[in-house]
């Protein structure tokens, strides 16, 4: 009998709000000090290290090609493409640049960076595609901006880690 008792009145008797007050201060003093040690080029930015080493190899790579084709037979579009590459892998080296040194402008380039190469290759599809089903694969394509820019914009390692 002496249990029901007890909780009905833990039930249906007021909150003691100091009690309530320290415990809150103590789970967000927790927060803080855990959301502080999230922080250094680990975890997830060591996908977008290797993904931004991958599109200056990648960029560079159709930039050459764009240059042999130059060489071979002079064209305006393919002068524009082999410019938009060079500029997407000096746009790379320079974001990698901010992100060893730990720059705030750093997730700003990187969202950047990413959507200047769907830019590119969007243009790209658009002056040499043949037709408009070569376009039917770019909204899976699109999910890697979307997906970075998110983390970029969210990540509390991302916001620790950038602040110079």
């Amino acid at each position: 009998m002496g249990i029901i008792r007890k909780t009905i009145k833990d039930i249906f008797s007021p909150p003691d709000y100091k009690k309530l007050k320290e415990a809150n201060k103590k789970f967000e003093k927790q927060e803080k000090e855990a959301e502080s040690k999230i922080k250094g080029l680990g975890g997830w930015l060591i996908l977008v290290q290797i993904g931004m080493f991958l599109n200056i190899l990648i960029s560079l790579t159709w930039a050459l090609g764009f240059l042999l084709q130059l060489l071979l037979n002079f064209n305006g579009l393919i002068l524009i493409s082999f410019v938009f590459f060079i500029s997407l892998g000096f746009v790379n080296v320079y974001t990698i640049i901010l992100l060893y040194k730990k720059s705030k402008h750093f997730p700003n380039w990187a969202i950047f960076s990413l959507w200047y190469a769907i830019g590119i290759i969007f243009f790209l599809v658009l002056i040499f595609g043949t037709n408009l089903e070569d376009l039917t694969g770019f909204p899976i394509l699109t999910l890697q901006p979307i997906i970075w820019t998110a983390y970029f914009l969210k990540s509390r390692r991302v916001k620790n880690t950038f602040v110079r």
